[in-house]
C-alpha cells in the first residue's frame, strides 16, 4: 500500500510540476506579449470564473467522491452521470451569465464595453472546463493516475501551442488566451470520453442529485473562504487601482506559489481517492 501511495504521489507530482514549471517560463513571455493591464484583465476574469464555478457546481463533485466507493457499480455509474448533468447545467448557466449582459459587465469591470466578446468567450471556456472536470475526476477516483496526468499534460501542451499560434502569430491578444484554453479543453474532453464512458450512466435521478448536493454543499463555505483569502484581492485591486496593478500582482503571486506546486497540489490530487477508498474498505 505504501508503495502505491508513493507511486501515485510521484505521478501526480511529476505531472503537476511539469505543468507549473512550464507555466513559470510562460510568465516572462506573457508579460512581453501583454501589457500589465491586459494581463490584469485575464487575471480578473479568471478570478470571477473561479467564483462562479464554485457557486454553480455547489460541491457536487465532492459529494460524488464521498459516495463513490460506498455504492455498487450500477449506482456508481448513475452518480457519475447525474454529476455530469449537473455540471452541464452549470456550464449553460455560466454561458448565460457571461453572455447576456456581456457589454454592461465589461463596462462595470473595466470601464469599457470593449471586452464584451471576451466575457462571452469566458462563459464558453468555463462551460468546457466544467464538462472536462468530471471525466478527469473520474480517472482520479478509478486511480488511473497515469491517464489523468497524461490528459492534464496534453491539455497544457495543446493550450500552450494554441496560445503561441493565436497570441503570437495571429495577434488575438486577450481573446486568444481564452480561445486556446477553450480548444484545449474540448480536445481533452473528446479524448477522455472513450476512457470513461463505461463508468457513466445518464439516468437523471432527483434523489441522487439531492444527496450529492447535501454532501457537497457544506464544503462550499470552505472553498469560498479560500477564494476570499487567496483570490478576491484581485477584484479589490482592480476596483481601486485598475487592471495594470492586478497584472503585476498576479505575476508575482504565481512565482511565489512554489509550495503549492511541489507539495500541496500533488497531495490533494491523490489523497481523496486513496483515503475514501481505504475508509470504504475498512469501515
Amino acid at each position: 500500500m505504501f508503495k502505491s501511495i508513493i507511486k501515485q504521489y510521484l505521478t501526480y507530482g511529476a505531472g503537476n510540476l511539469a505543468q507549473q514549471l512550464l507555466g513559470f517560463l510562460l510568465i516572462p513571455i506573457y508579460l512581453r506579449l501583454f501589457t500589465p493591464a491586459e494581463f490584469g484583465i485575464i487575471a480578473t476574469l479568471l478570478v470571477i470564473q473561479t467564483l462562479l464555478i464554485l457557486i454553480t457546481t455547489s460541491g457536487i463533485n465532492n459529494g460524488l467522491m464521498m459516495l463513490y466507493y460506498d455504492v455498487d457499480t450500477r449506482v456508481r455509474k448513475q452518480l457519475v452521470g447525474n454529476t455530469w448533468l449537473w455540471y452541464l447545467g452549470g456550464a449553460v448557466l455560466g454561458i448565460l451569465i457571461f453572455s447576456v449582459p456581456a457589454k454592461p459587465l465589461s463596462s462595470l469591470l473595466f470601464g469599457s464595453a470593449e471586452y464584451g466578446y471576451t466575457l462571452q468567450l469566458l462563459g464558453i471556456y468555463m462551460g468546457a472546463t466544467l464538462l472536462t472536470e468530471v471525466p478527469l475526476t473520474l480517472l482520479r477516483m478509478e486511480k488511473q493516475a497515469g491517464r489523468y496526468v497524461f490528459l492534464s499534460l496534453l491539455r497544457f501542451a495543446a493550450d500552450l501551442t494554441l496560445k503561441i499560434v493565436l497570441i503570437v502569430s495571429l495577434e488575438r491578444g486577450v481573446n486568444g488566451f481564452f480561445e486556446s484554453g477553450l480548444l484545449a479543453n474540448i480536445l481533452v474532453l473528446v479524448l477522455a470520453l472513450p476512457l470513461v464512458y463505461r463508468y457513466v450512466s445518464f439516468k437523471p435521478n432527483y434523489q441522487q442529485l439531492k444527496k450529492l448536493a447535501r454532501l457537497g454543499a457544506p464544503l462550499i463555505i470552505g472553498a469560498l473562504a479560500v477564494w476570499t483569502l487567496s483570490l478576491s484581492d484581485r477584484l479589490i485591486l482592480n476596483y481601486f487601482h485598475g487592471t495594470a496593478f492586478v497584472g503585476i500582482y498576479g505575476a508575482a503571486n504565481t512565482v511565489a506559489n512554489l509550495f503549492n506546486i511541489l507539495l500541496y497540489t500533488p497531495f490533494v490530487l491523490f489523497w481523496n481517492p486513496f483515503f475514501l477508498s481505504y475508509a470504504s474498505d475498512n469501515v
